[in-house]
């Protein structure tokens, strides 16, 4: 009937209605009945079968989940499905985020208590601005294989020809490199020291051709004046930590840190380690030489172009660094201080 029908059948009835109210009650009940359509319609099975179910997510979870995680073509061929559907399990229904592992160095259980135990009183040492009277110092190997860089990738240009030299990068089994012996302070580097070729580096070697020209000439170029606020650091290399050295210092009247009271085995907590070596390499990419004369040239000019910038923003990290891994039980930090998680 029409509304117009309704209205008069149910006067009839002795009951009063206005037809713009039976015409909102039609309306209401004609959106009623639709919306129950669609739900019924959208329960009911179509297409293929679900995937990505909750138990699917369950085992990819615990498949993705520890130190080794399967990859995302073994799952695929293991719960027979595709390798988009794991791809969106991992990064939608789990919000997985793939990270690439830090290289780190090897740590026993020992080294991890004794850089747990010395850090705190070397963290006293740098806290503030202790820093920047602070002069650490290393030696390191530089090879002709860290210039003349050559790039892992190339481009293949649509309708060009690739030259075949360009596809191929070789590695050098025994390269040719020298070492040197160097340091940063908030005021600067010291001088590039070249070690002689084949010179056994022990206690006598270290004090008559690195240390006494760096005490001579480096500390009184850099701080002027404030020679006797400067603390010399090292590593624990053997000529480094020997009794005859860390007694030489001693007698010098140096302000140092004794080998006893440094965290052995911690290059992520030596700045030449940490940071200037590899910024040092990182520069002498795309320099050229082809001879050790010529490696020597391109070190020197290099290493004097490092900033003074650079040197304070790398000390004034170290002590973050130390107390980092105080608080993470003597771990490394170095994927907590690189961007990762």
């Amino acid at each position: 009937m029409s509304s117009r029908q309704i209205v008069k059948t149910l006067r009839d009835q002795d009951q009063t209605v206005s037809q713009s109210t039976v015409i909102r009650l039609l309306g209401k009940n004609a959106l009623e009945h639709e919306k129950t359509q669609v739900e019924e319609k959208s329960a009911l099975p179509r297409g293929r079968k679900k995937l990505r179910t909750p138990a699917m997510i369950a085992k990819v979870k615990r498949a993705v989940t520890g130190p080794n995680p399967a990859t995302q073509n073994q799952l695929a061929k293991k719960h027979q499905v595709s390798q988009s559907t794991i791809h969106r399990i991992i990064h939608q229904d789990l919000g997985g985020v793939l990270r690439k592992k830090h290289r780190v160095h090897a740590l026993s259980n020992r080294q991890i208590q004794q850089r747990l135990d010395r850090g705190p009183g070397f963290l006293k040492r740098i806290s503030g601005q202790k820093w920047k009277f602070f002069l650490t110092v290393d030696e390191a190997w530089v090879y002709l294989t860290n210039v003349n860089g050559r790039r892992k990738l190339y481009y293949e240009l649509r309708g060009g020809r690739t030259d075949e030299s360009w596809t191929k990068l070789w590695t050098v089994s025994h390269p040719i490199g020298v070492m040197f012996f160097a340091g940063i302070s908030s005021r600067g580097v010291t001088k590039l020291r070249f070690i002689e070729p084949g010179a056994k580096i022990n206690s006598d070697y270290y004090i008559e051709h690195c240390l006494k020209p760096l005490f001579e000439d480096d500390i009184p170029r850099l701080f002027p004046g404030e020679e006797h606020k400067v603390v010399f650091h090292q590593d624990s290399a053997p000529a480094h930590a020997s009794k005859k050295t860390q007694k030489w210092l001693a007698d010098s009247g140096i302000n140092f840190i004794p080998a006893a009271e440094w965290m052995g085995n911690s290059p992520d907590m030596a700045p030449m380690d940490f940071s200037i070596n590899g910024i040092f390499k990182w520069k002498l990419f795309d320099k050229a030489a082809s001879s050790i004369l010529g490696l020597k040239r391109v070190m020197t000019t290099v290493w004097s172009g490092l900033s003074r910038e650079l040197c304070v923003k790398t000390l004034k990290s170290w002590p973050k660094r130390v107390k980092m891994m105080i608080l993470s039980g003597g771990l490394h930090v170095e994927h907590k201080l690189n961007g990762g998680k």
